[in-house]
């Protein structure tokens, strides 16, 4: 049986890995619709400080808070719960985060050109080049 130190420690691996996924859901489709972070605070009554947070991967809202987002952002909310499945299956049966950088170097390289005005053709143009070009040096 494993101890309350181990369980926490788990948790908080899980819940740190899912932030991240949902961090980044949010932010590609809050920029998507072309909406700021204070138009999205008029429109789901939700801090501009808690989607911020939720954004920049510092803190995870309520479920209700994510649900209202999903609301007005028009995203099912089972779209919102396969990205926090595929954040929980980075961790393995010893609870251990399996660290795939190159995915989340990628899933950082797509939030920052999203940040900077880029379209979403632009970005997986980009995206797409920076994995060729990690090909190409592996190649080597």
């Amino acid at each position: 049986m494993k101890k309350a130190k181990e369980v926490k420690a788990q948790a908080e691996r899980y819940e740190k890995e899912i932030l991240k996924k949902i961090g980044v859901f949010f932010f590609n489709k809050r920029k998507a619709r072309g909406i700021i972070i204070k138009d999205l605070n008029v429109m789901t009554g939700i801090g501009t400080a808690v989607i911020s947070d939720l954004e920049n991967k510092k803190s995870m809202p309520r479920l209700e808070t994510l649900i209202r987002l999903c609301e007005v952002l028009e995203v099912p909310t089972s779209e919102m719960f396969d990205e926090m499945k595929k954040g929980a299956e980075n961790l393995n049966n010893n609870s251990k985060v399996i660290i795939d950088d190159t995915v989340n170097k990628y899933d950082d390289l797509s939030s920052f050109l999203a940040s900077q005005d880029y379209t979403k053709e632009e970005v997986a143009d980009i995206v797409s080049y920076a994995k060729f070009l990690e090909f190409k040096k592996l190649g080597k």
